[in-house]
């Protein structure tokens, strides 16, 4: 698959579950998830080593999310009713990230101090967008929160790519 085509489907899975959420249809966005995470399986060399790779991210995802919205830092629409849980959606948006560490975001691997500016600025910005669509919101004044999510980010993503590289393993040589 190429890079633009995964990252228009990053694009997509993200509005999806993002929009979802505004309108309260919480399970559009998962269920879209699912959708593009098929398709690009589908076109996977290893699909069952990319599944190991998404599941441990999107686990290290709700993990992370759930710690942060239970310590205050912000909150989601559409949670499940249990206050420090990440909502689906949150969850799904994760799976849909990992889809692109090998393809759309392959130039971050190895480069953890590119992850972590690519997380530090990226992260906050689209949270931040999602605040402003109503998906999510400030529990701790906005440039607090903001502060944490970077420097949170900054963190996340490199160890996202450790945690998805571990569960992967090696990837299939070229055929």
């Amino acid at each position: 698959m190429s890079r633009w085509v995964n990252g228009a489907g990053f694009v997509l899975g993200w509005l999806a579950c993002v929009g979802g959420a505004v309108c309260g249809s919480f399970w559009a966005g998962p269920t879209a998830a699912v959708a593009l995470i098929g398709l690009h399986l589908a076109v996977t060399r290893d699909p069952a080593r990319e599944l190991r790779r998404l599941a441990a991210v999107g686990a290290f995802g709700a993990a992370l999310e759930s710690a942060a919205i239970s310590l205050g830092l912000y909150g989601y629409a559409g949670g499940w009713g249990v206050w420090w849980l990440a909502p689906a959606w949150v969850v799904a948006v994760w799976v849909l990230l990992a889809s692109t560490f090998e393809s759309s975001l392959a130039s971050l691997g190895g480069r953890p101090r590119l992850a972590a500016l690519f997380g530090a600025v990226g992260g906050p910005l689209s949270f931040l967008i999602g605040v402003r669509m109503g998906a999510a919101g400030f529990v701790a004044p906005p440039l607090v929160s903001l502060a944490a999510l970077s420097a949170l980010w900054a963190a996340a993503l490199p160890l996202a790519l450790v945690v998805s590289l571990t569960a992967g393993g090696k990837p299939a040589a070229p055929v």
